[in-house]
């Protein structure tokens, strides 16, 4: 099973896919600096094993649930973009 998914700099464009939280043994999801675009999937809740996530650098929006951010030992977030505990409390 994947344990980490690092595709950071890599001109990726669109939304990232819903199916990720599907990826539920994944600890560390990395993604900035690409042009990924429109809301974070309600689905990274399934992400339960979840400790890192960087989404920084991206045009995503929208919010992290209190629940993913309460896991979460490291997060990178655009908090002017993203809604989200870590913004505060990280």
């Amino acid at each position: 099973s994947v344990k980490e998914l690092a595709i950071q700099v890599n001109n990726l464009e669109g939304t990232l896919p819903t199916e990720l939280g599907q990826m539920t043994s994944l600890t560390r999801l990395t993604v900035r600096n690409n042009s990924l675009s429109g809301p974070i999937p309600t689905e990274l809740d399934n992400l339960s094993d979840l400790e890192k996530l960087d989404i920084n650098q991206t045009a995503l929006s929208g919010s992290i649930s209190s629940t993913l951010c309460s896991r979460l030992t490291e997060a990178f977030v655009d908090c002017g973009e993203v809604e989200c505990d870590c913004c505060t409390t990280r």
